[in-house]
């Protein structure tokens, strides 16, 4: 009998010891997370999950629909940025040049393309004018070596224009991690500047962008880029800028 019962005992146990194993093995444990990687889903969206992805971006009919991402160009780029300040009226051809060469000299792992105010005078030249057309139409026979790809975006002053433009900005920085070009508004008329990264917040509010002007004096880059908030960044890019008729970026890949 009592060896009867210490079988029965012993049976119990481990059946409560297997039972007790197999709850292990499927419970996720909870961990709080102190910020939000790409793919994370949205802590902001009313109980809904969304995961960052280029086609959720491109697919997003609102701005709470992309999750919070901090959205960078690599930073081979961005080791192989050389600065230098524009002459009178030149922005478009030097933020051209300052942004292809980081690309081009990042891609190739050495300062091979010249930032000088001869190459960008020969830009200059080339073009005829600063119309970002022509920056493309330079991209795609002068350099069609280095890039496999040229697009340039322009979308409608309007709300609709607006989250399109953000949208094409998020998913070059997400897809290709590549600087891009883009027309702000300087003292009234149009301006072009080179935009690195973007922090996105779920929603747009609060988010920011991370710039260099060809204005500026040449600096290290860490202190060479500028930040503006996204909201603001927009506002200079459409309605507030009297020198273009629409939202207008250069994406160069």
């Amino acid at each position: 009998m009592k060896k009867f019962i210490f079988i029965s005992m012993v049976t119990i146990l481990l059946f409560a010891m297997a039972s007790c194993q197999k709850d292990q093995d499927t419970i996720t444990p909870s961990v709080p997370s102190t910020h939000v990687d790409m793919g994370t889903p949205d802590p902001g969206d009313s109980g809904q999950q969304f995961k960052t992805t280029s086609s959720s971006i491109l697919n997003a009919t609102s701005a709470s629909q992309i999750s919070s991402t901090f959205l960078t160009s690599k930073w081979a780029y961005k080791n192989k940025y050389v600065h230098t300040t524009q002459y009178s009226g030149e922005c478009s051809w030097t933020s051209y040049v300052l942004c292809a060469a980081a690309i081009i000299n990042g891609d190739l792992g050495y300062y091979y393309y010249p930032v000088t105010h001869t190459k960008i005078t020969y830009v200059k030249t080339w073009c005829g004018s600063s119309y970002m057309e022509r920056l493309r139409d330079y991209a795609n026979i002068k350099d069609n070596l280095y890039f496999y790809n040229v697009s340039l975006c322009k979308e409608s002053k309007n709300s609709t224009g607006r989250f399109n433009m953000t949208k094409q900005m998020l998913y070059h920085l997400y897809l290709y991690q590549k600087p891009f070009i883009s027309i702000i508004t300087s003292s009234n008329i149009g301006h072009y500047v080179v935009v690195w990264d973007i922090d996105w917040v779920c929603g747009g509010t609060g988010s920011t962008v991370y710039y260099t002007d060809p204005l500026d004096s040449p600096t290290i880059f860490m202190s060479q880029v500028k930040t503006m908030s996204l909201t603001t960044f927009l506002d200079k890019m459409g309605p507030l800028n009297n020198y273009t008729s629409s939202y207008c970026s250069l994406f160069l890949r």
